[in-house]
């Protein structure tokens, strides 16, 4: 998750703010007791839908003591059990890189000179990967190489691996797992945000035609079988509701055995 540069400019006028309310010892209890009263109200909504998907979960949490990852694993719904793994661009404080250069990562024919710093050293690290085929790396060796990567580089954002399952991290990294003998689909989103300033970033569409040429190309995903949606005005605009539809979409027409692959380049924001 990242911050946007909007969230960002708006920091330090928040802190003058508090610092304003702090030298107003009134107004500052009455702004405490505010916070106060909408703490209460989210613990509350949180309080209601762990209740909710305890109960769907047909667990007693009367006593309030909550579940042990051997509990949960037991008693998740199917929904929660499919095979589903994520790298995000950076932890939850952090923001990640829109890069104006990416000639650095020595990417193979790369779509333009911008690029993200995630998908770019992701990217690098999996290439350099397939060029030696009798050394496959691991989930950790990924991830490490890629801290390596954008330490060197100057950048201090730190990708996360999330799973839905627990597993083995030290296993064999593979983008498609090899469990997955079906079609191969992908749903690709790059958003730079033209005209949107100061927001506007450079490097999102490029991010995804550079992933989309790895992903043919050493992976074997088909034209037909991939969906992009970019503000560039050739490709679907990915509005809220378009790239819902996609997700709905590529879900509905994939069986066991296939294999999804999303993909999103632009700004996002930490949600609770």
């Amino acid at each position: 998750s990242i911050q946007s540069p909007k969230t960002l400019s708006l920091l330090p006028k928040f802190k003058k703010g508090k610092d304003l309310l702090r030298s107003h010892p009134i107004l500052y209890t009455k702004n405490q007791q505010t916070m106060g009263f909408f703490n209460k109200l989210k613990n509350a909504a949180s309080k209601a839908i762990k209740e909710d998907l305890l109960k769907s979960m047909g667990i007693d949490d009367a006593d309030d003591g909550g579940m042990t990852r051997d509990e949960f694993e037991a008693n998740k719904p199917d929904e929660l059990r499919k095979d589903i793994r994520m790298i995000s661009g950076c932890a939850d404080r952090q923001t990640s890189a829109d890069v104006s250069n990416v000639s650095s990562f020595q990417l193979p024919d790369p779509a333009g000179r911008a690029g993200g710093a995630c998908t770019s050293t992701l990217l690098k690290v999996l290439y350099a990967d397939e060029r030696v085929p009798e050394e496959d790396l691991s989930f950790t060796q990924v991830l490490e190489q890629m801290r390596r990567h954008l330490k060197e580089g100057g950048y201090s954002q730190i990708p996360q691996l999330t799973s839905m399952n627990p597993i083995d991290v030290e296993a064999k990294f593979d983008l498609v797992p090899e469990t997955a003998t079906g079609v191969r689909r992908a749903v690709m989103i790059g958003i730079n945000y033209v005209g949107d300033e100061p927001g506007e970033l450079s490097g999102c569409w490029n991010d995804v035609l550079n992933m989309k040429k790895y992903i043919v190309d050493v992976h074997g995903f088909e034209e037909d079988n991939i969906v992009v949606l970019m503000d560039d005005g050739e490709n679907t605009e990915p509005t809220r509701e378009n790239i819902i539809e996609a997700y709905r979409t590529v879900v509905a027409q994939s069986e066991e055995g296939d294999a999804i692959f999303l993909h999103y380049s632009g700004h996002g924001t930490k949600l609770r």
